[in-house]
């Protein structure tokens, strides 16, 4: 995924482990990559659903 996204490994480590929360043009990035919604990737992530 880091490749993918053109992110370090850190970054999606801290993402994985809760320590990070992500910015919405990470999380249209991951969802992206995982071929899933913006919104399922909010929501998994906690955050109140604003991806734009």
């Amino acid at each position: 995924m880091a490749e993918q996204t053109a992110r370090s490994i850190s970054t999606i480590h801290m993402l994985r482990s809760g320590r990070l929360n992500p910015h919405p043009v990470l999380v249209k990035e991951i969802a992206a990559v995982l071929h899933m919604s913006q919104e399922d990737i909010a929501a998994i992530a906690g955050l109140d659903g604003d991806t734009s």
